[in-house]
């Protein structure tokens, strides 16, 4: 439920620390954990791991979002809808890739391609821009 109000309150760090930085935040949220996760047979720990990186994640989306309203040359309404269409595909893509890797080889190297796609999105946040859009929150 928290994850849900997160977009509702994002404006505030989006509009004091800039989308890169929030970006940035939200990955070492998801990363850190999961690579934590990843060393230790704790369920506990490991649930906790994937708390922080659904909360994690909840504040990558709405960046992503306002980036896509900042391309120039192309309507926004197809800059959200790529973003949207985007984001589905890897909604559905990564969870078969981590069980085929699961099944393959073990579960950690499953969940190891979470992080390294969350070190992709720290090393990708820098070509956000730090302002927010106009009327954004």
């Amino acid at each position: 439920m928290l994850d849900a109000a997160l977009p509702g309150v994002a404006g505030v760090p989006l509009r004091r620390f800039g989308r890169a930085t929030v970006a940035r935040g939200s990955g070492l949220l998801i990363a850190v954990p999961m690579a934590c996760a990843l060393l230790t047979h704790f369920a506990v720990a490991v649930i906790t791991a994937f708390a922080c990186a659904g909360h994690g994640a909840a504040g990558l989306f709405p960046a992503a979002m306002h980036a896509a309203g900042n391309i120039p040359g192309i309507r926004i309404s197809d800059r959200v809808a790529v973003v949207s269409w985007l984001a589905r595909a890897g909604f559905l893509a990564a969870p078969p890739l981590v069980g085929l890797l699961g099944d393959r080889v073990s579960l950690r190297a499953g969940v190891s391609v979470v992080v390294v796609a969350d070190l992709m999105v720290l090393v990708l946040a820098k070509s956000l821009t730090r302002g927010v859009p106009d009327g954004a929150e």
